[in-house]
């Protein structure tokens, strides 16, 4: 059974998509036995006779699922905030069926604000390999929810990650607090799937405690598009190091927005990066692939591990390095000198856009032939303030730091890139290798406000 309260309503209505049998008691001493199709998409609707507050209860078990959209679901519903708790266990009226099929429970609770708490056995039952997007946006927006998230929330899963699976999943929970429970996840084995981890907790700014090992499971192998961007986007609240190992192994080709902007703003944790916490990743950037992954993250210690990036190698992204270490003001340290070594050739838009900026605890001086060997065409906003407000670096800018470029230099190619540096003490010969070509107006703006 699983019920849930509707406080101060005069009607009510949700989805149920799932094939079965149900009973559906109103809570007014009225009950209706639905028989649904995995073809039934409308919604179910009750009129009470008078406004008040009633304990609606669902009772049957499922018997198949059309995996493609929400088997339950309260999101549509006009009067889904005022549902004031929910009890019992939705993974027993719609648990694993006889052929290992999964329900999906996207954007189940969504925007439910009225909700104050998850019930430990919400889902309990569920087992084996989980659906696509089965926990997407499951409490997205659920502003009301307090305490905090029951460890074994999602059954026992196991086996290969499903694209998007938890995306979005508590995104925006603020009042949710206390420490991320280690094995939430279920038993996940296999490389990411697109989407898996995206923004599950983004906003959560009330949850507290170290981030676990394992809490991510067992996950190796070929990289996936946005698995962990935004996943702890706002969760000032975390503090700790940041564990070694926490996304698995992953080894193989890196890909679009892959980790970008996972910590942003979690000023609370600290201690060293973790060398290797990105696998022994090989293959080619890709757009924006560790893009804000650091942002804003004051709190942490120690030098740039000179492995961080592993063995990426090949043609530069756009977008690859934005504003990885942004805000990182408590590194500290020599920037590595084979830190993007391995990438090389034609540059992209927006490559190194603010990837050291404000900086400040960094020293020393900046490594000649830092970015590799990338030359050609260039693009807006390469350099974009790279090392803007990184007061701690020293001595000369050495000669050919930006490679050997053969086109006119595109707008903002240069803008505020060394702003703030207020300790640099020259540029070395050449240091912008245009290959003698007119800089133009555009060239001009881009170097505005560069010291």
């Amino acid at each position: 059974e699983f019920s849930f309260t509707v406080q101060n309503v005069d009607s009510f209505n949700f989805r149920i998509t799932a094939a079965g049998k149900f009973i559906i008691d109103w809570g007014d001493d009225q009950k209706e036995v639905l028989t649904r199709t995995i073809m039934s998409f409308d919604p179910i609707d009750h009129t009470y006779s008078e406004p008040g507050t009633y304990v609606i209860k669902i009772r049957g078990q499922a018997t198949d699922y059309n995996v493609s959209v929400p088997t339950i679901s309260f999101k549509d519903s006009p009067n889904r905030s005022k549902i004031v708790s929910i009890s019992g266990g939705l993974g027993r009226v719609f648990p694993t069926i006889s052929n290992n099929k999964n329900p999906n429970f996207n954007a189940t609770f969504s925007t439910c604000t009225g909700i104050q708490q998850i019930p430990s056995d919400l889902f309990a039952g569920l087992t084996g390999k989980p659906s696509n997007f089965m926990f997407q946006d499951v409490f997205n927006g659920c502003t009301g929810l307090r305490g905090e998230i029951p460890p074994g929330l999602f059954g026992n899963l196991s086996g290969a990650p499903s694209v998007y699976m938890f995306s979005n999943a508590f995104k925006g929970c603020a009042g949710l607090t206390g420490s991320i429970p280690p094995g939430l996840f279920g038993n996940l084995v296999g490389p990411p799937a697109v989407g898996i981890f995206n923004a599950t907790f983004s906003g959560c700014s009330g949850l507290t405690g170290e981030i676990q090992v394992g809490l991510f499971g067992n996950l190796s192998g070929n990289a996936a598009s946005t698995m962990f961007a935004h996943t702890f986007s706002g969760c000032t609240g975390l503090t700790g190091s940041i564990p070694a190992g926490l996304f698995g192994i992953i080894t193989v080709n890196p890909q679009f927005a892959m980790f970008n902007n996972p910590f942003k703003d979690c000023r609370g944790l600290t201690g060293s990066i973790p060398d290797g916490l990105f696998g022994n990743m090989t293959g080619a950037p890709a757009t924006s692939m560790f893009g804000g992954t650091f942002n804003g993250c004051s709190g942490l210690t120690g030098p740039i591990p000179a492995g961080l990036f592993a063995s990426i190698t090949g043609k530069p992204a756009s977008a690859m390095f934005t504003n990885t270490f942004n805000g990182c003001s408590g590194l500290t340290g020599e920037i590595p000198s084979d830190l993007f070594a391995g990438i090389s050739g034609v540059g992209d838009a927006g490559m190194f856009n603010g990837t050291f900026k404000n900086c400040s605890g960094l020293t020393g001086q900046i490594p000649a032939g830092l970015f590799g060997n990338i030359n050609g065409n260039t693009y807006s906003g390469m350099f974009g303030g790279t090392f803007a407000g990184c007061s701690g670096l020293t001595g000369t800018i050495p000669s050919g730091l930006f490679g050997k470029f053969t086109s006119t230099p595109a707008p903002g190619m240069f803008q505020g890139t060394f702003q703030g540096c207020t300790n640099l003490t020259g540029i070395g010969d050449g240091i912008w290798d245009l290959s003698g070509l007119l800089w133009g107006n555009n060239m001009y703006n881009a170097f505005d406000n560069m010291f």
